[in-house]
């Protein structure tokens, strides 16, 4: 739905972003993808790739303050190594990523639409241009020029560019991100805890075989972006099976929500009236106490009166009782003393 939002207002950045997070949890990878969702992120992704991906490079002020950042690395907290993953944070890299996870799903995972033969008979008939051109525009974005390479090897001659959907425009728009990776020299090692950047001579080598090919290819009416919009538009967003079976499982949705929420609510409300009980037979159970203790106070009086004075005392409770004893016995003594003293003066 988020996805949907950004894409309404062409927000495709942000869409793809929230499609990253999606990938994240290998989400194009489970048994049983949602055609919209797949739909959304295919849709997103061609017009990224069609205007063009506006990525601010960072300037050489901000490369100098982060040179002089110590990056300490503390083990088994942290892997030294730079994660091609989860430490992405560049949108041209989520979006070469987004590209690979999408022509995976429709390369290996066909039958994972749940489903529904109206969206695999769209996409039997457009995978043959989508796969290739998702798999060169992932990483072309993904900065993996050798591999990128290799793919474009694969063809040799205007049919095999047909065939994959290739047509001139699709070529030149593969050319710029392309040329736009941020590569190093051949001599320099990659740092550790730094992404793996492509050699110059890499990325020369596959800029030298797009224009080789650019030669070959021609205007083509069925090309990527027009399967994109074919897979997309008919096979998903205008097929009212799958919208149908979109909004059944909306519905399903909520309801296993609102399940779930009033479960929660009536075992919450069950402790709380449980609680609630539990204090108010403590604070009852207290009140018989104490009017039992003030009703068999004076009957007992004898009987605690002796257990207090067979009770354990501390030293001082010691100590004063002797001296009550001393005092008394002191009392004692003086009135027999004057006793004595009125006797004889009698």
């Amino acid at each position: 739905m988020l996805a949907d939002q950004f894409i309404i207002h062409e927000d495709h950045t942000s869409a793809i972003s929230v499609i990253w997070e999606l990938c994240l949890q290998e989400y194009f990878s489970s048994a049983d993808v949602d055609p919209l969702t797949f739909s959304l992120a295919l849709l997103s992704a061609s017009k990224l790739i069609e205007s063009g991906l506006n990525e601010d490079t960072p300037s050489s002020e901000t490369q100098d303050e982060s040179d002089e950042v110590e990056y300490k690395f503390v083990k088994y907290v942290r892997n030294p190594n730079y994660d091609n993953f989860f430490d992405i944070t560049r949108p041209r890299l989520k979006l070469g990523y987004t590209l690979l996870h999408l022509c995976n799903t429709i390369e290996k995972r066909p039958d994972s639409f749940a489903s529904l033969d109206s969206v695999r008979s769209v996409l039997g008939k457009s995978k043959s241009a989508l796969i290739p051109c998702l798999r060169l525009f992932g990483l072309s974005f993904a900065e993996q020029a050798a591999a990128l390479t290799l793919e474009l090897k694969k063809f040799k001659d205007p049919c095999s560019l047909n065939s994959a959907g290739l047509s001139a425009r699709v070529l030149n728009r593969l050319i710029q991100p392309t040329e736009s990776m941020i590569s190093r020299p051949d001599d320099t090692p990659t740092p550790k805890g730094e992404p793996v950047q492509p050699t110059v001579s890499e990325v020369g080598a596959a800029v030298n075989e797009m224009k080789n090919l650019l030669q070959l290819a021609g205007d083509q009416t069925e090309d990527f972006f027009t399967s994109c919009n074919t897979f997309v538009h008919d096979g998903v967003l205008n097929n009212s099976e799958c919208m149908d079976k979109e909004v059944e499982n909306v519905r399903k949705l909520y309801k296993q929500f609102e399940e779930a929420r009033a479960k929660t609510w009536q075992e919450n409300l069950s402790a709380a009236v449980h609680e609630e009980t539990i204090l108010k037979t403590k604070e009852s159970l207290r009140k018989l106490l104490d009017e039992e203790e003030n009703l068999t106070y004076f009957k007992k009086l004898d009987e605690i009166e002796r257990y207090a004075w067979l009770a354990p005392r501390t030293t001082e409770e010691r100590k004063w009782s002797r001296l009550k004893e001393w005092r008394r016995d002191v009392a004692k003594l003086k009135e027999k003393q004057s006793s004595v003293h009125d006797v004889r003066r009698t």
